[in-house]
């Protein structure tokens, strides 16, 4: 008799081969479906970062610069940046806007700001720096 024999002729070979290439295959497959979710996590991970350390720089700028439209001109030089939206610098009692990177609403009250719009980062903003 002629047997062949292929790669998973033999008993111990369908036994524990097949069974480990079904596994790394399974496997393979899990792990380059999740690249995609776990490259987004780290990607907003980054720009959370990006923007808590723009946050950070502009606060101290606020707090050194005297005049208010140099820190005008630092808020409109930031916000110039592609990847921000929008930057806010509100101060005093009430809060007012004094500095914006898009100017619209420079110079009005804190409350003037549409909650729908800006609610979530405004409360992180206040709850983060003070």
């Amino acid at each position: 008799m002629n047997r062949s024999k292929g790669l998973f002729s033999g008993s111990i070979n369908r036994e524990f081969a097949l069974p480990l290439l079904l596994a790394g295959v399974l496997g393979g497959a899990c792990a380059f479906l999740m690249i995609p979710e776990r490259s987004e996590q780290i990607a907003v991970q980054k720009l959370e970062e990006r923007a808590q350390l723009l946050a950070n720089t502009l606060g101290v700028a606020a707090e050194i610069i005297s005049v208010p439209g140099n820190l005008q001109r630092v808020v409109a030089s930031a916000g110039a940046d592609p990847g921000v939206l929008e930057i806010l610098v509100a101060a005093g009692s009430p809060n007012r806007i004094v500095a914006s990177s898009q100017f619209r609403f420079l110079d009005k009250p804190l409350s003037a700001i549409p909650a729908e719009e800006y609610a979530e980062d405004l409360l992180k903003a206040m709850r983060t720096r003070k």
